[in-house]
């Protein structure tokens, strides 16, 4: 994954990876790491599924909830 990150980024390219819903926040956080830009969730039955995507591409700030690294 950390290779397609870099390629996009030589070839300033914009990337997206589908994500299904086992591994949902490991894939999403790896995914972010590396470069891609784009997540495409699969499965969102409820809103709760779609708040729980959003949870995990957010930073991590007691404001935000977010569970994705780390604000600067």
């Amino acid at each position: 994954m950390e290779n397609f990150g870099r390629a996009a980024e030589l070839f300033d390219m914009s990337s997206m990876i589908k994500v299904d819903q086992n591994n949902r926040a490991f894939i999403t956080q790896r995914a972010l790491g590396s470069g891609i830009q784009n997540i495409l969730f699969t499965d969102i039955r409820t809103v709760k599924d779609a708040r729980e995507c959003v949870r995990i591409v957010r930073v991590e700030t007691p404001q935000t909830k977010g569970i994705n690294g780390a604000a600067n």
